[in-house]
């Protein structure tokens, strides 16, 4: 899978999870020894 497919897939995957009422963290190296978090947590009825 391509970098940019296996970005979007844990994305949805992520998206998903928060919408099921968990939260999801998803780590991501994006250069060097660099790396950022997205966090994904419901937030009241419908929102993310």
């Amino acid at each position: 899978m391509d970098p940019t497919g296996l970005l979007t897939a844990n994305i949805r995957r992520a998206l998903e999870e928060a919408l099921n009422g968990n939260i999801a963290v998803m780590p991501m190296h994006v250069r060097g020894n660099h790396w950022v978090v997205a966090m994904f947590r419901p937030r009241g009825d419908s929102d993310i």
